[in-house]
């Protein structure tokens, strides 16, 4: 599953105004021309600036300071934000409702939703390992754009043990569909 055409725009249209003023205020990627919609995605330069913000989040409430005409529900999804998860993950496998990761560092399951290209289109398998930031976009999780690859891959062991911890949080209604952080945040099996 992918953000429709409309959400996506508006991700990336958000996203890129960050990027580039968090790029302008802190020359993070000198002479740097700013990142537009419609071009393909320069990791190169997404990559520092999106790490900048992750461990400087207080950008994103300057951010919002200088920028007061943003509407309200726009303000909101760049606001939440700063409730991002970095960090290392493996996709265990992708439904229809959007790819089950796992967070390495804290085993926690979370359903993520694709920008604009299906997961299937990006990784010919799964497991896949990679580390990245997800970010909650409305009432779902994405991810920051760019994603980096660690090649590696999984015996028949580690992806039995993959699918029986996948099964156990989907019983328990472990698995993240939102990052709130608040109950409804966790998928519901019934």
């Amino acid at each position: 599953m992918i953000l429709s055409y409309e959400d996506s725009q508006l991700f990336y249209r958000l996203f890129y105004s960050l990027l580039n003023y968090t790029n302008e205020r802190c020359q993070i990627v000198p002479n740097a021309a700013p990142l537009v919609i419609g071009t393909p995605p320069d990791g190169s330069r997404i990559l520092p600036l999106a790490n900048h913000i992750w461990s400087h989040r207080d950008i994103i409430d300057d951010f919002l300071a200088d920028n007061p005409n943003l509407p309200a529900d726009e303000a909101s999804i760049v606001r939440n934000w700063k409730h991002g998860l970095q960090g290392s993950f493996l996709i265990e496998r992708v439904l229809k409702k959007g790819a089950i990761m796992v967070h390495l560092e804290t085993s926690q399951f979370y359903q993520v939703i694709g920008l604009t290209t299906e997961w299937e289109e990006m990784f010919p398998y799964f497991p896949v390992m990679m580390r990245t930031t997800l970010l909650p976009f409305r009432d779902r999780i994405t991810y920051a754009v760019t994603i980096e690859m660690n090649r590696v891959t999984f015996g028949g062991g580690i992806k039995k043990s993959l699918r029986e911890q996948y099964m156990e949080a989907k019983r328990n209604g472990a698995i993240h569909t939102t990052l709130d952080g608040g109950d409804s945040s966790l998928y519901n099996p019934t």
